[in-house]
């Protein structure tokens, strides 16, 4: 098996950190994992921009069609361009709405394994108000978007699972938080 090393490796076999391009590219069998294994090594970093839109007491939900699980619409950040950019782009291509205003909700962070990969993944959560007389429905074929009771929500299975904690927490509190992967969100020590 041949590693391919990137064009950037100085010539003279050294790493800008100063480590030989052995010790700055590890073997391919050292960065290998067990499919399903949690202590694993992450293999990709994405950030997500998702969007919590809002009415009355219901909220918008997705889900992927022919899975039982949903999540806020929205979707990766793509390289060069801004979490408000891509959380317009993907909510314009996934559900056709714009957001006028954004708040922050918070951070939700997860790992997971797909397709064989190990992923852990950071969404950024922001909130709007679902504009007035707004057609609900998906505009992509993969996706179903639908409107949700907040007193509901305890029902539906989330990707990320502390997803749910982050949106009841701050439709009730109104305050943002960030969710490691454990879902707590850290203490705050007082001033």
């Amino acid at each position: 098996m041949t590693l391919d090393i990137p064009p950037d490796i100085p010539p003279d076999d050294q790493s800008p950190a100063g480590l030989s391009v052995d010790q700055a590219v590890p073997p391919a069998r050292e960065r290998m994992f067990e499919k399903n294994d949690p202590t694993s090594v992450v293999t990709s970093v994405v950030l997500s921009a998702r969007l919590l839109f809002t009415t009355g007491e219901r909220v918008l939900l997705a889900n992927r069609r022919g899975y039982s699980w949903f999540f806020l619409p929205g979707g990766n950040v793509e390289p060069g361009e801004s979490v408000e950019d891509a959380l317009r782009r993907k909510i314009k291509e996934e559900a056709g709405l714009i957001a006028h205003t954004l708040d922050f909700v918070g951070c939700v962070e997860h790992s997971y394994v797909e397709d064989g990969l190990r992923w852990h993944e950071v969404n950024m959560v922001f909130a709007s108000t679902l504009p007035l007389f707004a057609e609900i429905g998906s505009r992509e074929k993969a996706i179903d978007v639908s409107s949700v009771a907040v007193a509901d929500l305890d029902a539906f299975e989330f990707r990320p699972a502390h997803l749910r904690t982050a949106i009841q927490n701050w439709l009730s509190t109104g305050r943002p938080a960030w969710y490691g992967p454990g879902g707590t969100a850290p203490a705050v020590e007082p001033a």
